[in-house]
């Protein structure tokens, strides 16, 4: 599955050393990004020549060395990928080379977040980008880790760029336009998209349809709702509610399910596969609630409702005559004698279970559940 980049004229260079170097422009081919460098004469590597299908160009020299100071010297910005601190042999001469050329540069090795590696890129103007870092003989998973970190990092910062103000989906419908309705639908939106901190913590406001924005993907959703809700029963779109809220948390189990199957998932860091599961969780739900009528959504949601009405055992907490808020009170030591997290838990498990039947078992449902792995399995 290829990124969408934030910088759509980014150009990834590096030194073709194998490990870091040639996973940063395996990434850019992959992706279809612009890539190139310095290697040394003869296209020297540890492992032997070259592959020709790297596009770098030789250097006078067969110096490393060489070639790590052009590369530097040519880059916005430097990013050293290696396994382990402190920095190391070829690894320290190019933090030694970005100092002498005052170029930006950062060491990222796992454990460290994802963020600190986003904000240097959205810090600096970069347009030539400088992969290097650890040999695989050194470091055997240096590879693994520069793809899934380039990865991650290019999707985190995708997430709040190319922003849709939603005051422009306000202008697209017309003088027929009604505030409220547009305040019911993106309050909707947050029972299955992380959107903004305004937008997820505090009461949708008509100074927030003014000023705040949507990713692309969420912003074509809210698009085709605007669309097709004037002609929905306000009951229904209440409705909506819970079973949007349940159909994320079904769209969450089964992305976790999926991800043991990801490539690299065995030695992906937590972190790292935490952010992926919820940026493939988003996109998924996305182009299902794109490829579904609203209409149709809403009479599924009813039937959901239907049917939770027609429980007649009690759940968990129900039994032991405790609530949401009481549970919190409750010592660690009476949690422990009442086994509850395991109960609540394996009760969690079978809510999952039965929403899931409902989906296979009704025409629109399985159109939802067909559109979210659809983009599960293209990971």
């Amino acid at each position: 599955m290829k990124v969408e980049l934030v910088r759509q004229a980014l150009k990834v260079v590096s030194g073709g050393q194998t490990g870091a170097d040639q996973a940063g422009s395996e990434w850019a081919i992959d992706n279809e990004v612009e890539h190139g460098g310095w290697c040394p004469k003869g296209r020297r590597t540890e492992a032997g020549v070259l592959d020709l299908r790297f596009q770098l160009i030789e250097t006078p020299s067969a110096s490393y060395l060489q070639r790590t100071e052009w590369n530097v010297r040519d880059s916005d910005a430097t990013i050293i990928f290696t396994m382990a601190e402190p920095l190391t042999g070829g690894s320290r001469r190019t933090a030694e080379f970005a100092r002498k050329y005052e170029k930006p540069c950062i060491a990222f090795t796992p454990g460290q977040s994802l963020e600190k590696l986003a904000e240097f890129l959205s810090r600096y103007p970069v347009r030539i980008l400088n992969i290097a870092g650890s040999r695989h003989s050194t470091a055997p998973d240096v590879g693994i880790f520069v793809r899934q970190s380039l990865d991650a990092v290019i999707r985190l910062l995708d997430s709040t760029a190319e922003l849709v103000p939603i005051r422009d989906l306000v202008h697209g419908c017309g003088n027929g336009y009604d505030r409220l309705l547009m305040s019911a639908l993106v309050e909707l939106l947050k029972h299955v998209f992380l959107l903004s901190i305004t937008l997820m913590t505090k009461p949708i406001s008509p100074e927030a349809l003014d000023t705040e924005a949507l990713q692309p993907a969420h912003a074509r959703v809210l698009r085709r709702w605007l669309a097709e809700a004037p002609g929905i029963q306000q009951v229904s779109l209440d409705s909506l509610r819970e079973f949007l809220s349940n159909l994320n948390s079904w769209a969450i189990f089964v992305t976790d399910q999926a991800a043991a199957t990801w490539p690299g998932s065995e030695t992906m860091q937590h972190r790292t596969m935490m952010n992926l599961c919820h940026d493939i969780k988003e996109r998924a739900l996305a182009a299902a609630l794109q490829g579904v009528p609203l209409l149709q959504i809403t009479r599924l949601a009813s039937r959901w409702l239907t049917e939770k009405k027609q429980k007649t055992v009690p759940d968990v907490l129900q039994s032991l005559g405790l609530t949401a808020d009481t549970l919190v009170e409750l010592p660690e030591s009476e949690l422990q004698r009442l086994n509850l997290i395991a109960r609540l838990e394996e009760e969690d498990r079978a809510h999952l279970a039965k929403f899931g039947r409902l989906l296979e078992e009704d025409g629109v449902g399985r159109q939802l559940v067909s559109g979210i792995k659809a983009v599960l399995v293209d990971v």
